[in-house]
């Protein structure tokens, strides 16, 4: 599956967070945009009256794509959080 491949060449990276000892997720936006493209295009997959033989398959796919997209949302929630809890503590 092409979506699968897509996976493959994603980088994780993570990069220092200003002049802290914390590493966050660098290219956001970039893993993002695929996840929620992936998500639509199996949804409409999922539409098609020729997925039958491929159910199973999608499925399984749809439900490791929710997975990620929680724990990426919990993920990019923390780093907000960060962000503005810096700025208070900065004043201080």
């Amino acid at each position: 599956m092409k979506m699968k491949n897509d996976w493959e060449s994603v980088d994780f990276g993570l990069v220092q967070y200003r002049d802290t000892e914390l590493k966050i997720l660098s290219a956001v936006d970039d893993i993002q945009m695929l996840l929620d493209d992936h998500v639509v295009k199996t949804h409409t997959m999922k539409g098609s009256p020729f997925i039958e033989p491929f159910v199973d398959e999608i499925d399984a796919w749809e439900n490791k794509l929710v997975g990620e997209d929680k724990y990426f949302w919990i993920i990019f929630r923390l780093c907000a959080a960060l962000k503005n809890t810096e700025k208070i503590l900065c004043i201080w």
